[in-house]
C-alpha cells in the first residue's frame, strides 16, 4: 500500500510534466529554417529588373517566414509597380519629344526602387538578418532571373509598339 504522501507526490510530478509539455506546444518551434532568396541580392537585382521582381521576390519570403502582413505588403508594391510602369509607357509616348523623357526612365526607375527599398525592402533585409543572420538555405535564383529577362523583353516590345504606334 502507498502511503499518501508517495502518492501526492507521483501526481504533482505527473502534472508538472504533462502541463510543461501544454506549454511548450503552445510555442511555436522553428526546428528548420526556410528556403529564402537572399533579402540583399533581391533587393540589388529590383534596381536592374524594377521593384516589381524584388517585390515579388519578397513576397515569397515572408510568406515562407509565416508573415502574412508583410508579404501583402509587398504584392501591394508589384501592382502599384506595374501601374505606374504602364502610366510611364503611356507618358513615354506622348511626350517624346520632350528632353524629360529621354532620361526619364533611368530616373523613374531609380525613384521607384528607392521607394520601395526604403519601406518594405529594407525591412526583409533587417528581419532575415537578425532572425538568421546568413544561417538560411538560399533559394536559387536561376529560373528567376530568367522570369526578369523575359520581363525586359516584354517590357521593351510594349514600349517599342507604342512608340511606332503614334510616330506613324
Amino acid at each position: 500500500v502507498q502511503s499518501h504522501d508517495s502518492w501526492l507526490r507521483q501526481s504533482e510530478a505527473s502534472l508538472w510534466i504533462l502541463s510543461n509539455a501544454l506549454h511548450m506546444a503552445k510555442k511555436p518551434v522553428h526546428t528548420q529554417r526556410p528556403v529564402l532568396y537572399n533579402p540583399i541580392v533581391t533587393a540589388v537585382l529590383a534596381l536592374l529588373f524594377t521593384p516589381i521582381f524584388g517585390a515579388q521576390l519578397q513576397a515569397l519570403n515572408w510568406d515562407a517566414l509565416g508573415e502574412r502582413g508583410n508579404a501583402r505588403a509587398s504584392r501591394l508594391w508589384v501592382r502599384m509597380t506595374l501601374w505606374l510602369l504602364g502610366v510611364f509607357v503611356i507618358m513615354q509616348g506622348l511626350f517624346r519629344n520632350e528632353p524629360l523623357m529621354q532620361y526619364g526612365g533611368f530616373y523613374f526607375l531609380v525613384v521607384t526602387w528607392l521607394g520601395w527599398l526604403m519601406t518594405t525592402g529594407w525591412k526583409q533585409i533587417v528581419y532575415v538578418r537578425d532572425l538568421y543572420g546568413n544561417d538560411y538555405p538560399k533559394q536559387r535564383l536561376g529560373r528567376v532571373l530568367m522570369l526578369g529577362g523575359g520581363g525586359w523583353v516584354i517590357y521593351s516590345m510594349v514600349s517599342l509598339s507604342v512608340a511606332l504606334g503614334l510616330t506613324l
